[in-house]
């Protein structure tokens, strides 16, 4: 249960931290943490296969991508 708190906060505390940090270590970080979060989602999905542990697993990839593309839009600007 505490697995897939994880992977629920730890992405959206990703996401609204480079907001915070205003710098490119935040975007570094968002990349991190949104890693982190599919790690908690997989392990999660491993221990009790539900729909729940599925939806928050895409959910954790779209972060990614997100971040990615946040990322180098920041860097290229």
């Amino acid at each position: 249960m505490y697995i897939l708190a994880y992977s629920i906060l730890t992405p959206l505390i990703a996401v609204f931290l480079p907001m915070v940090l205003n710098n490119e270590n935040g975007w570094l970080i968002t990349i991190l943490m949104s890693m982190l979060g599919i790690i908690f989602s997989v392990t999660n999905l491993i221990e009790k296969r539900d729909k729940i542990a599925i939806i928050v697993l895409v959910a954790n990839i779209g972060v990614f991508i997100y971040s990615i593309f946040a990322t180098i839009n920041y860097w290229t600007n």
